[in-house]
């Protein structure tokens, strides 16, 4: 993974599968701040560490450029030491001169190359140590934003069953208003049906009571009408009786009439 893409993995971390890493130890909540300071420290020096590295590879390409043309240059170097062997006169001492300045040059250069493969490689290392950090650094962001996520998730269940409670003792609530009501309504039902129990009562002696003495105005009735009766029949014969008193009196007085000559004192 190069560092550009490893600051692009970091910087869009979101985009990390949520979950806990295997092995991470489990962290708090509170610790998600500090690991947030962390990532953007990491971000930083690996932004540094970017730079250093760019600067670090200038360099090395034009050692390696450098040591390119040196290699061009070696045989002629060779060349010149060979000659300052094989010549005497005074000239030589000039050309013994010159290549020792450039093999000096050469082995400064060379130095120089190697110091900067060197750094080179104690730059990879830290890319390498870095890109592991930021790795971790993105990997605890991640559980921690799950973390934060379940804990969210949690509260808002949380808050929600606590609605639901609170809905649910309204609702008992209610419900128990509801029954106290409907008690004091069968209450009321259980009195008035006591009370129209104890009037029927009432009414059923009065009944009873009523029933009797109808039975007795009956009985007295049925006697006043044997009564009526016996006095119809008496009337009826005294009728009869004052009827045929009447014929008897009235033959009397017509045999009177006749016997005394029309005069009669029966009345």
């Amino acid at each position: 993974m190069s560092l550009f893409s490893l600051l692009n993995t970091v910087r869009h971390v979101d985009h990390y599968v949520s979950g806990r890493p295997a092995g991470m130890k489990e962290q708090p909540p509170a610790a998600m701040a500090s690991t947030e300071d962390s990532l953007a420290i990491a971000i930083e020096e690996l932004k540094n560490r970017e730079k250093d590295i760019e600067s670090l590879k200038i360099k090395l390409g034009k050692s390696e450029e450098l040591e390119a043309k040196l290699s061009e240059k070696e045989p002629s170097f060779h060349r010149l030491k060979d000659e300052v062997n094989m010549n005497d006169d005074s000239s030589s001492s000039k050309v013994a001169f010159q290549a020792f300045m450039a093999d000096d040059k050469l082995g400064r250069l060379e130095s120089e190359l190697q110091s900067t493969k060197e750094q080179l490689s104690r730059a990879q290392e830290n890319e390498q140590a870095s890109s592991l950090k930021a790795e971790n650094l993105a990997e605890e962001a991640s559980y921690l934003k799950h973390e934060l996520k379940s804990i969210t998730d949690a509260e808002e269940n949380n808050k929600k069953a606590m609605d639901d409670l609170a809905l649910a003792l309204n609702e008992l609530q209610e419900t128990e208003n509801m029954n106290k009501k409907a008690k004091k309504e069968n209450q009321k039902l259980r009195n008035i049906m006591k009370q129209a129990i104890n009037e029927a009562n009432v009414a059923k002696e009065a009944s009873n009571i009523a029933r009797a003495e109808n039975s007795q105005l009956k009985d007295a009735i049925a006697k006043k009408d044997e009564a009526l009766d016996f006095l119809s029949q008496e009337n009826e014969t005294l009728e009869i009786k004052e009827a045929a008193a009447r014929d008897i009196i009235k033959e009397m007085k017509m045999f009177c009439e006749l016997g005394n000559g029309g005069v009669c004192n029966v009345r």
